[in-house]
């Protein structure tokens, strides 16, 4: 069971922060919260660069595998994530191929609108979540989502990558990392950091 995940970010947005900057993050939560695009796209452009100056180290190349992160339920037929749409974005800029082999089985409470104990732990999410066995097993996958809070959702896909795959190298990747607490100084903030699981069953992000 996996319980320390490699996570990337490019972006910080403040949850409660009442600066200018602050404020600002929060409208570019909003327009990656609202599927857009063209935002997308002009995101994966902004990784690309960072990562050609080496900011995310061992997360993109030809021999990655970005597998979208399913949301809280499962999607209708023919529907296609947020995740998926920004990992399409990724891979037209070279940063690796798209396999969306994980899926929603059973819905779960959305973690923005739940708190503190309601909020799904990694374990519920891996136990909701299947994978669909491809041809070829993929060994660098890189999960990709919209946003990261606490990482619970990317613990428990990996899990069940790692349920599936066991020789699989794991990393994760949002373009916003929330920041619950303060002030943030820049929306442009790359970093890579940790998702640790507790003794609990608890995940933890850091930075």
């Amino acid at each position: 069971m996996i319980s320390w995940l490699p996570f990337a970010t490019p972006f910080v947005y403040s949850t409660k922060g009442v600066s200018d900057v602050s404020k600002k993050s929060r409208e570019l939560r909003d327009r990656i919260k609202s599927n857009d695009v063209r935002l997308f796209q002009q995101i994966a452009q902004h990784v690309e660069e960072l990562a050609a100056e080496g900011k995310f180290p061992e997360f993109f190349g030809p021999d990655v595998t970005l597998v979208p992160v399913p949301g809280h339920a499962p999607l209708a037929p023919g529907a296609v994530s947020t995740a998926e749409r920004i990992a399409q974005s990724l891979a037209a800029r070279g940063l690796g191929g798209v396999s969306p082999i994980l899926k929603r089985a059973a819905r779960v409470t959305k973690s923005a609108w739940a708190r503190g104990a309601n909020r799904p732990r990694a374990k519920q999410h891996f136990e909701t979540m299947t994978m669909e066995r491809s041809l070829v097993n993929p060994r660098r996958v890189v999960l990709v989502d919209d946003v990261v809070t606490r990482g619970a959702t990317f613990l428990g896909a990996a899990m069940r990558i790692q349920s599936e795959i066991t020789d699989a190298e794991i990393r994760a990747f949002a373009l916003a990392r929330a920041i619950t607490d303060g002030e943030i100084e820049a929306i442009r903030a790359p970093v890579v950091g940790a998702i640790e699981l507790d003794g609990v069953g608890e995940s933890w992000r850091r930075p």
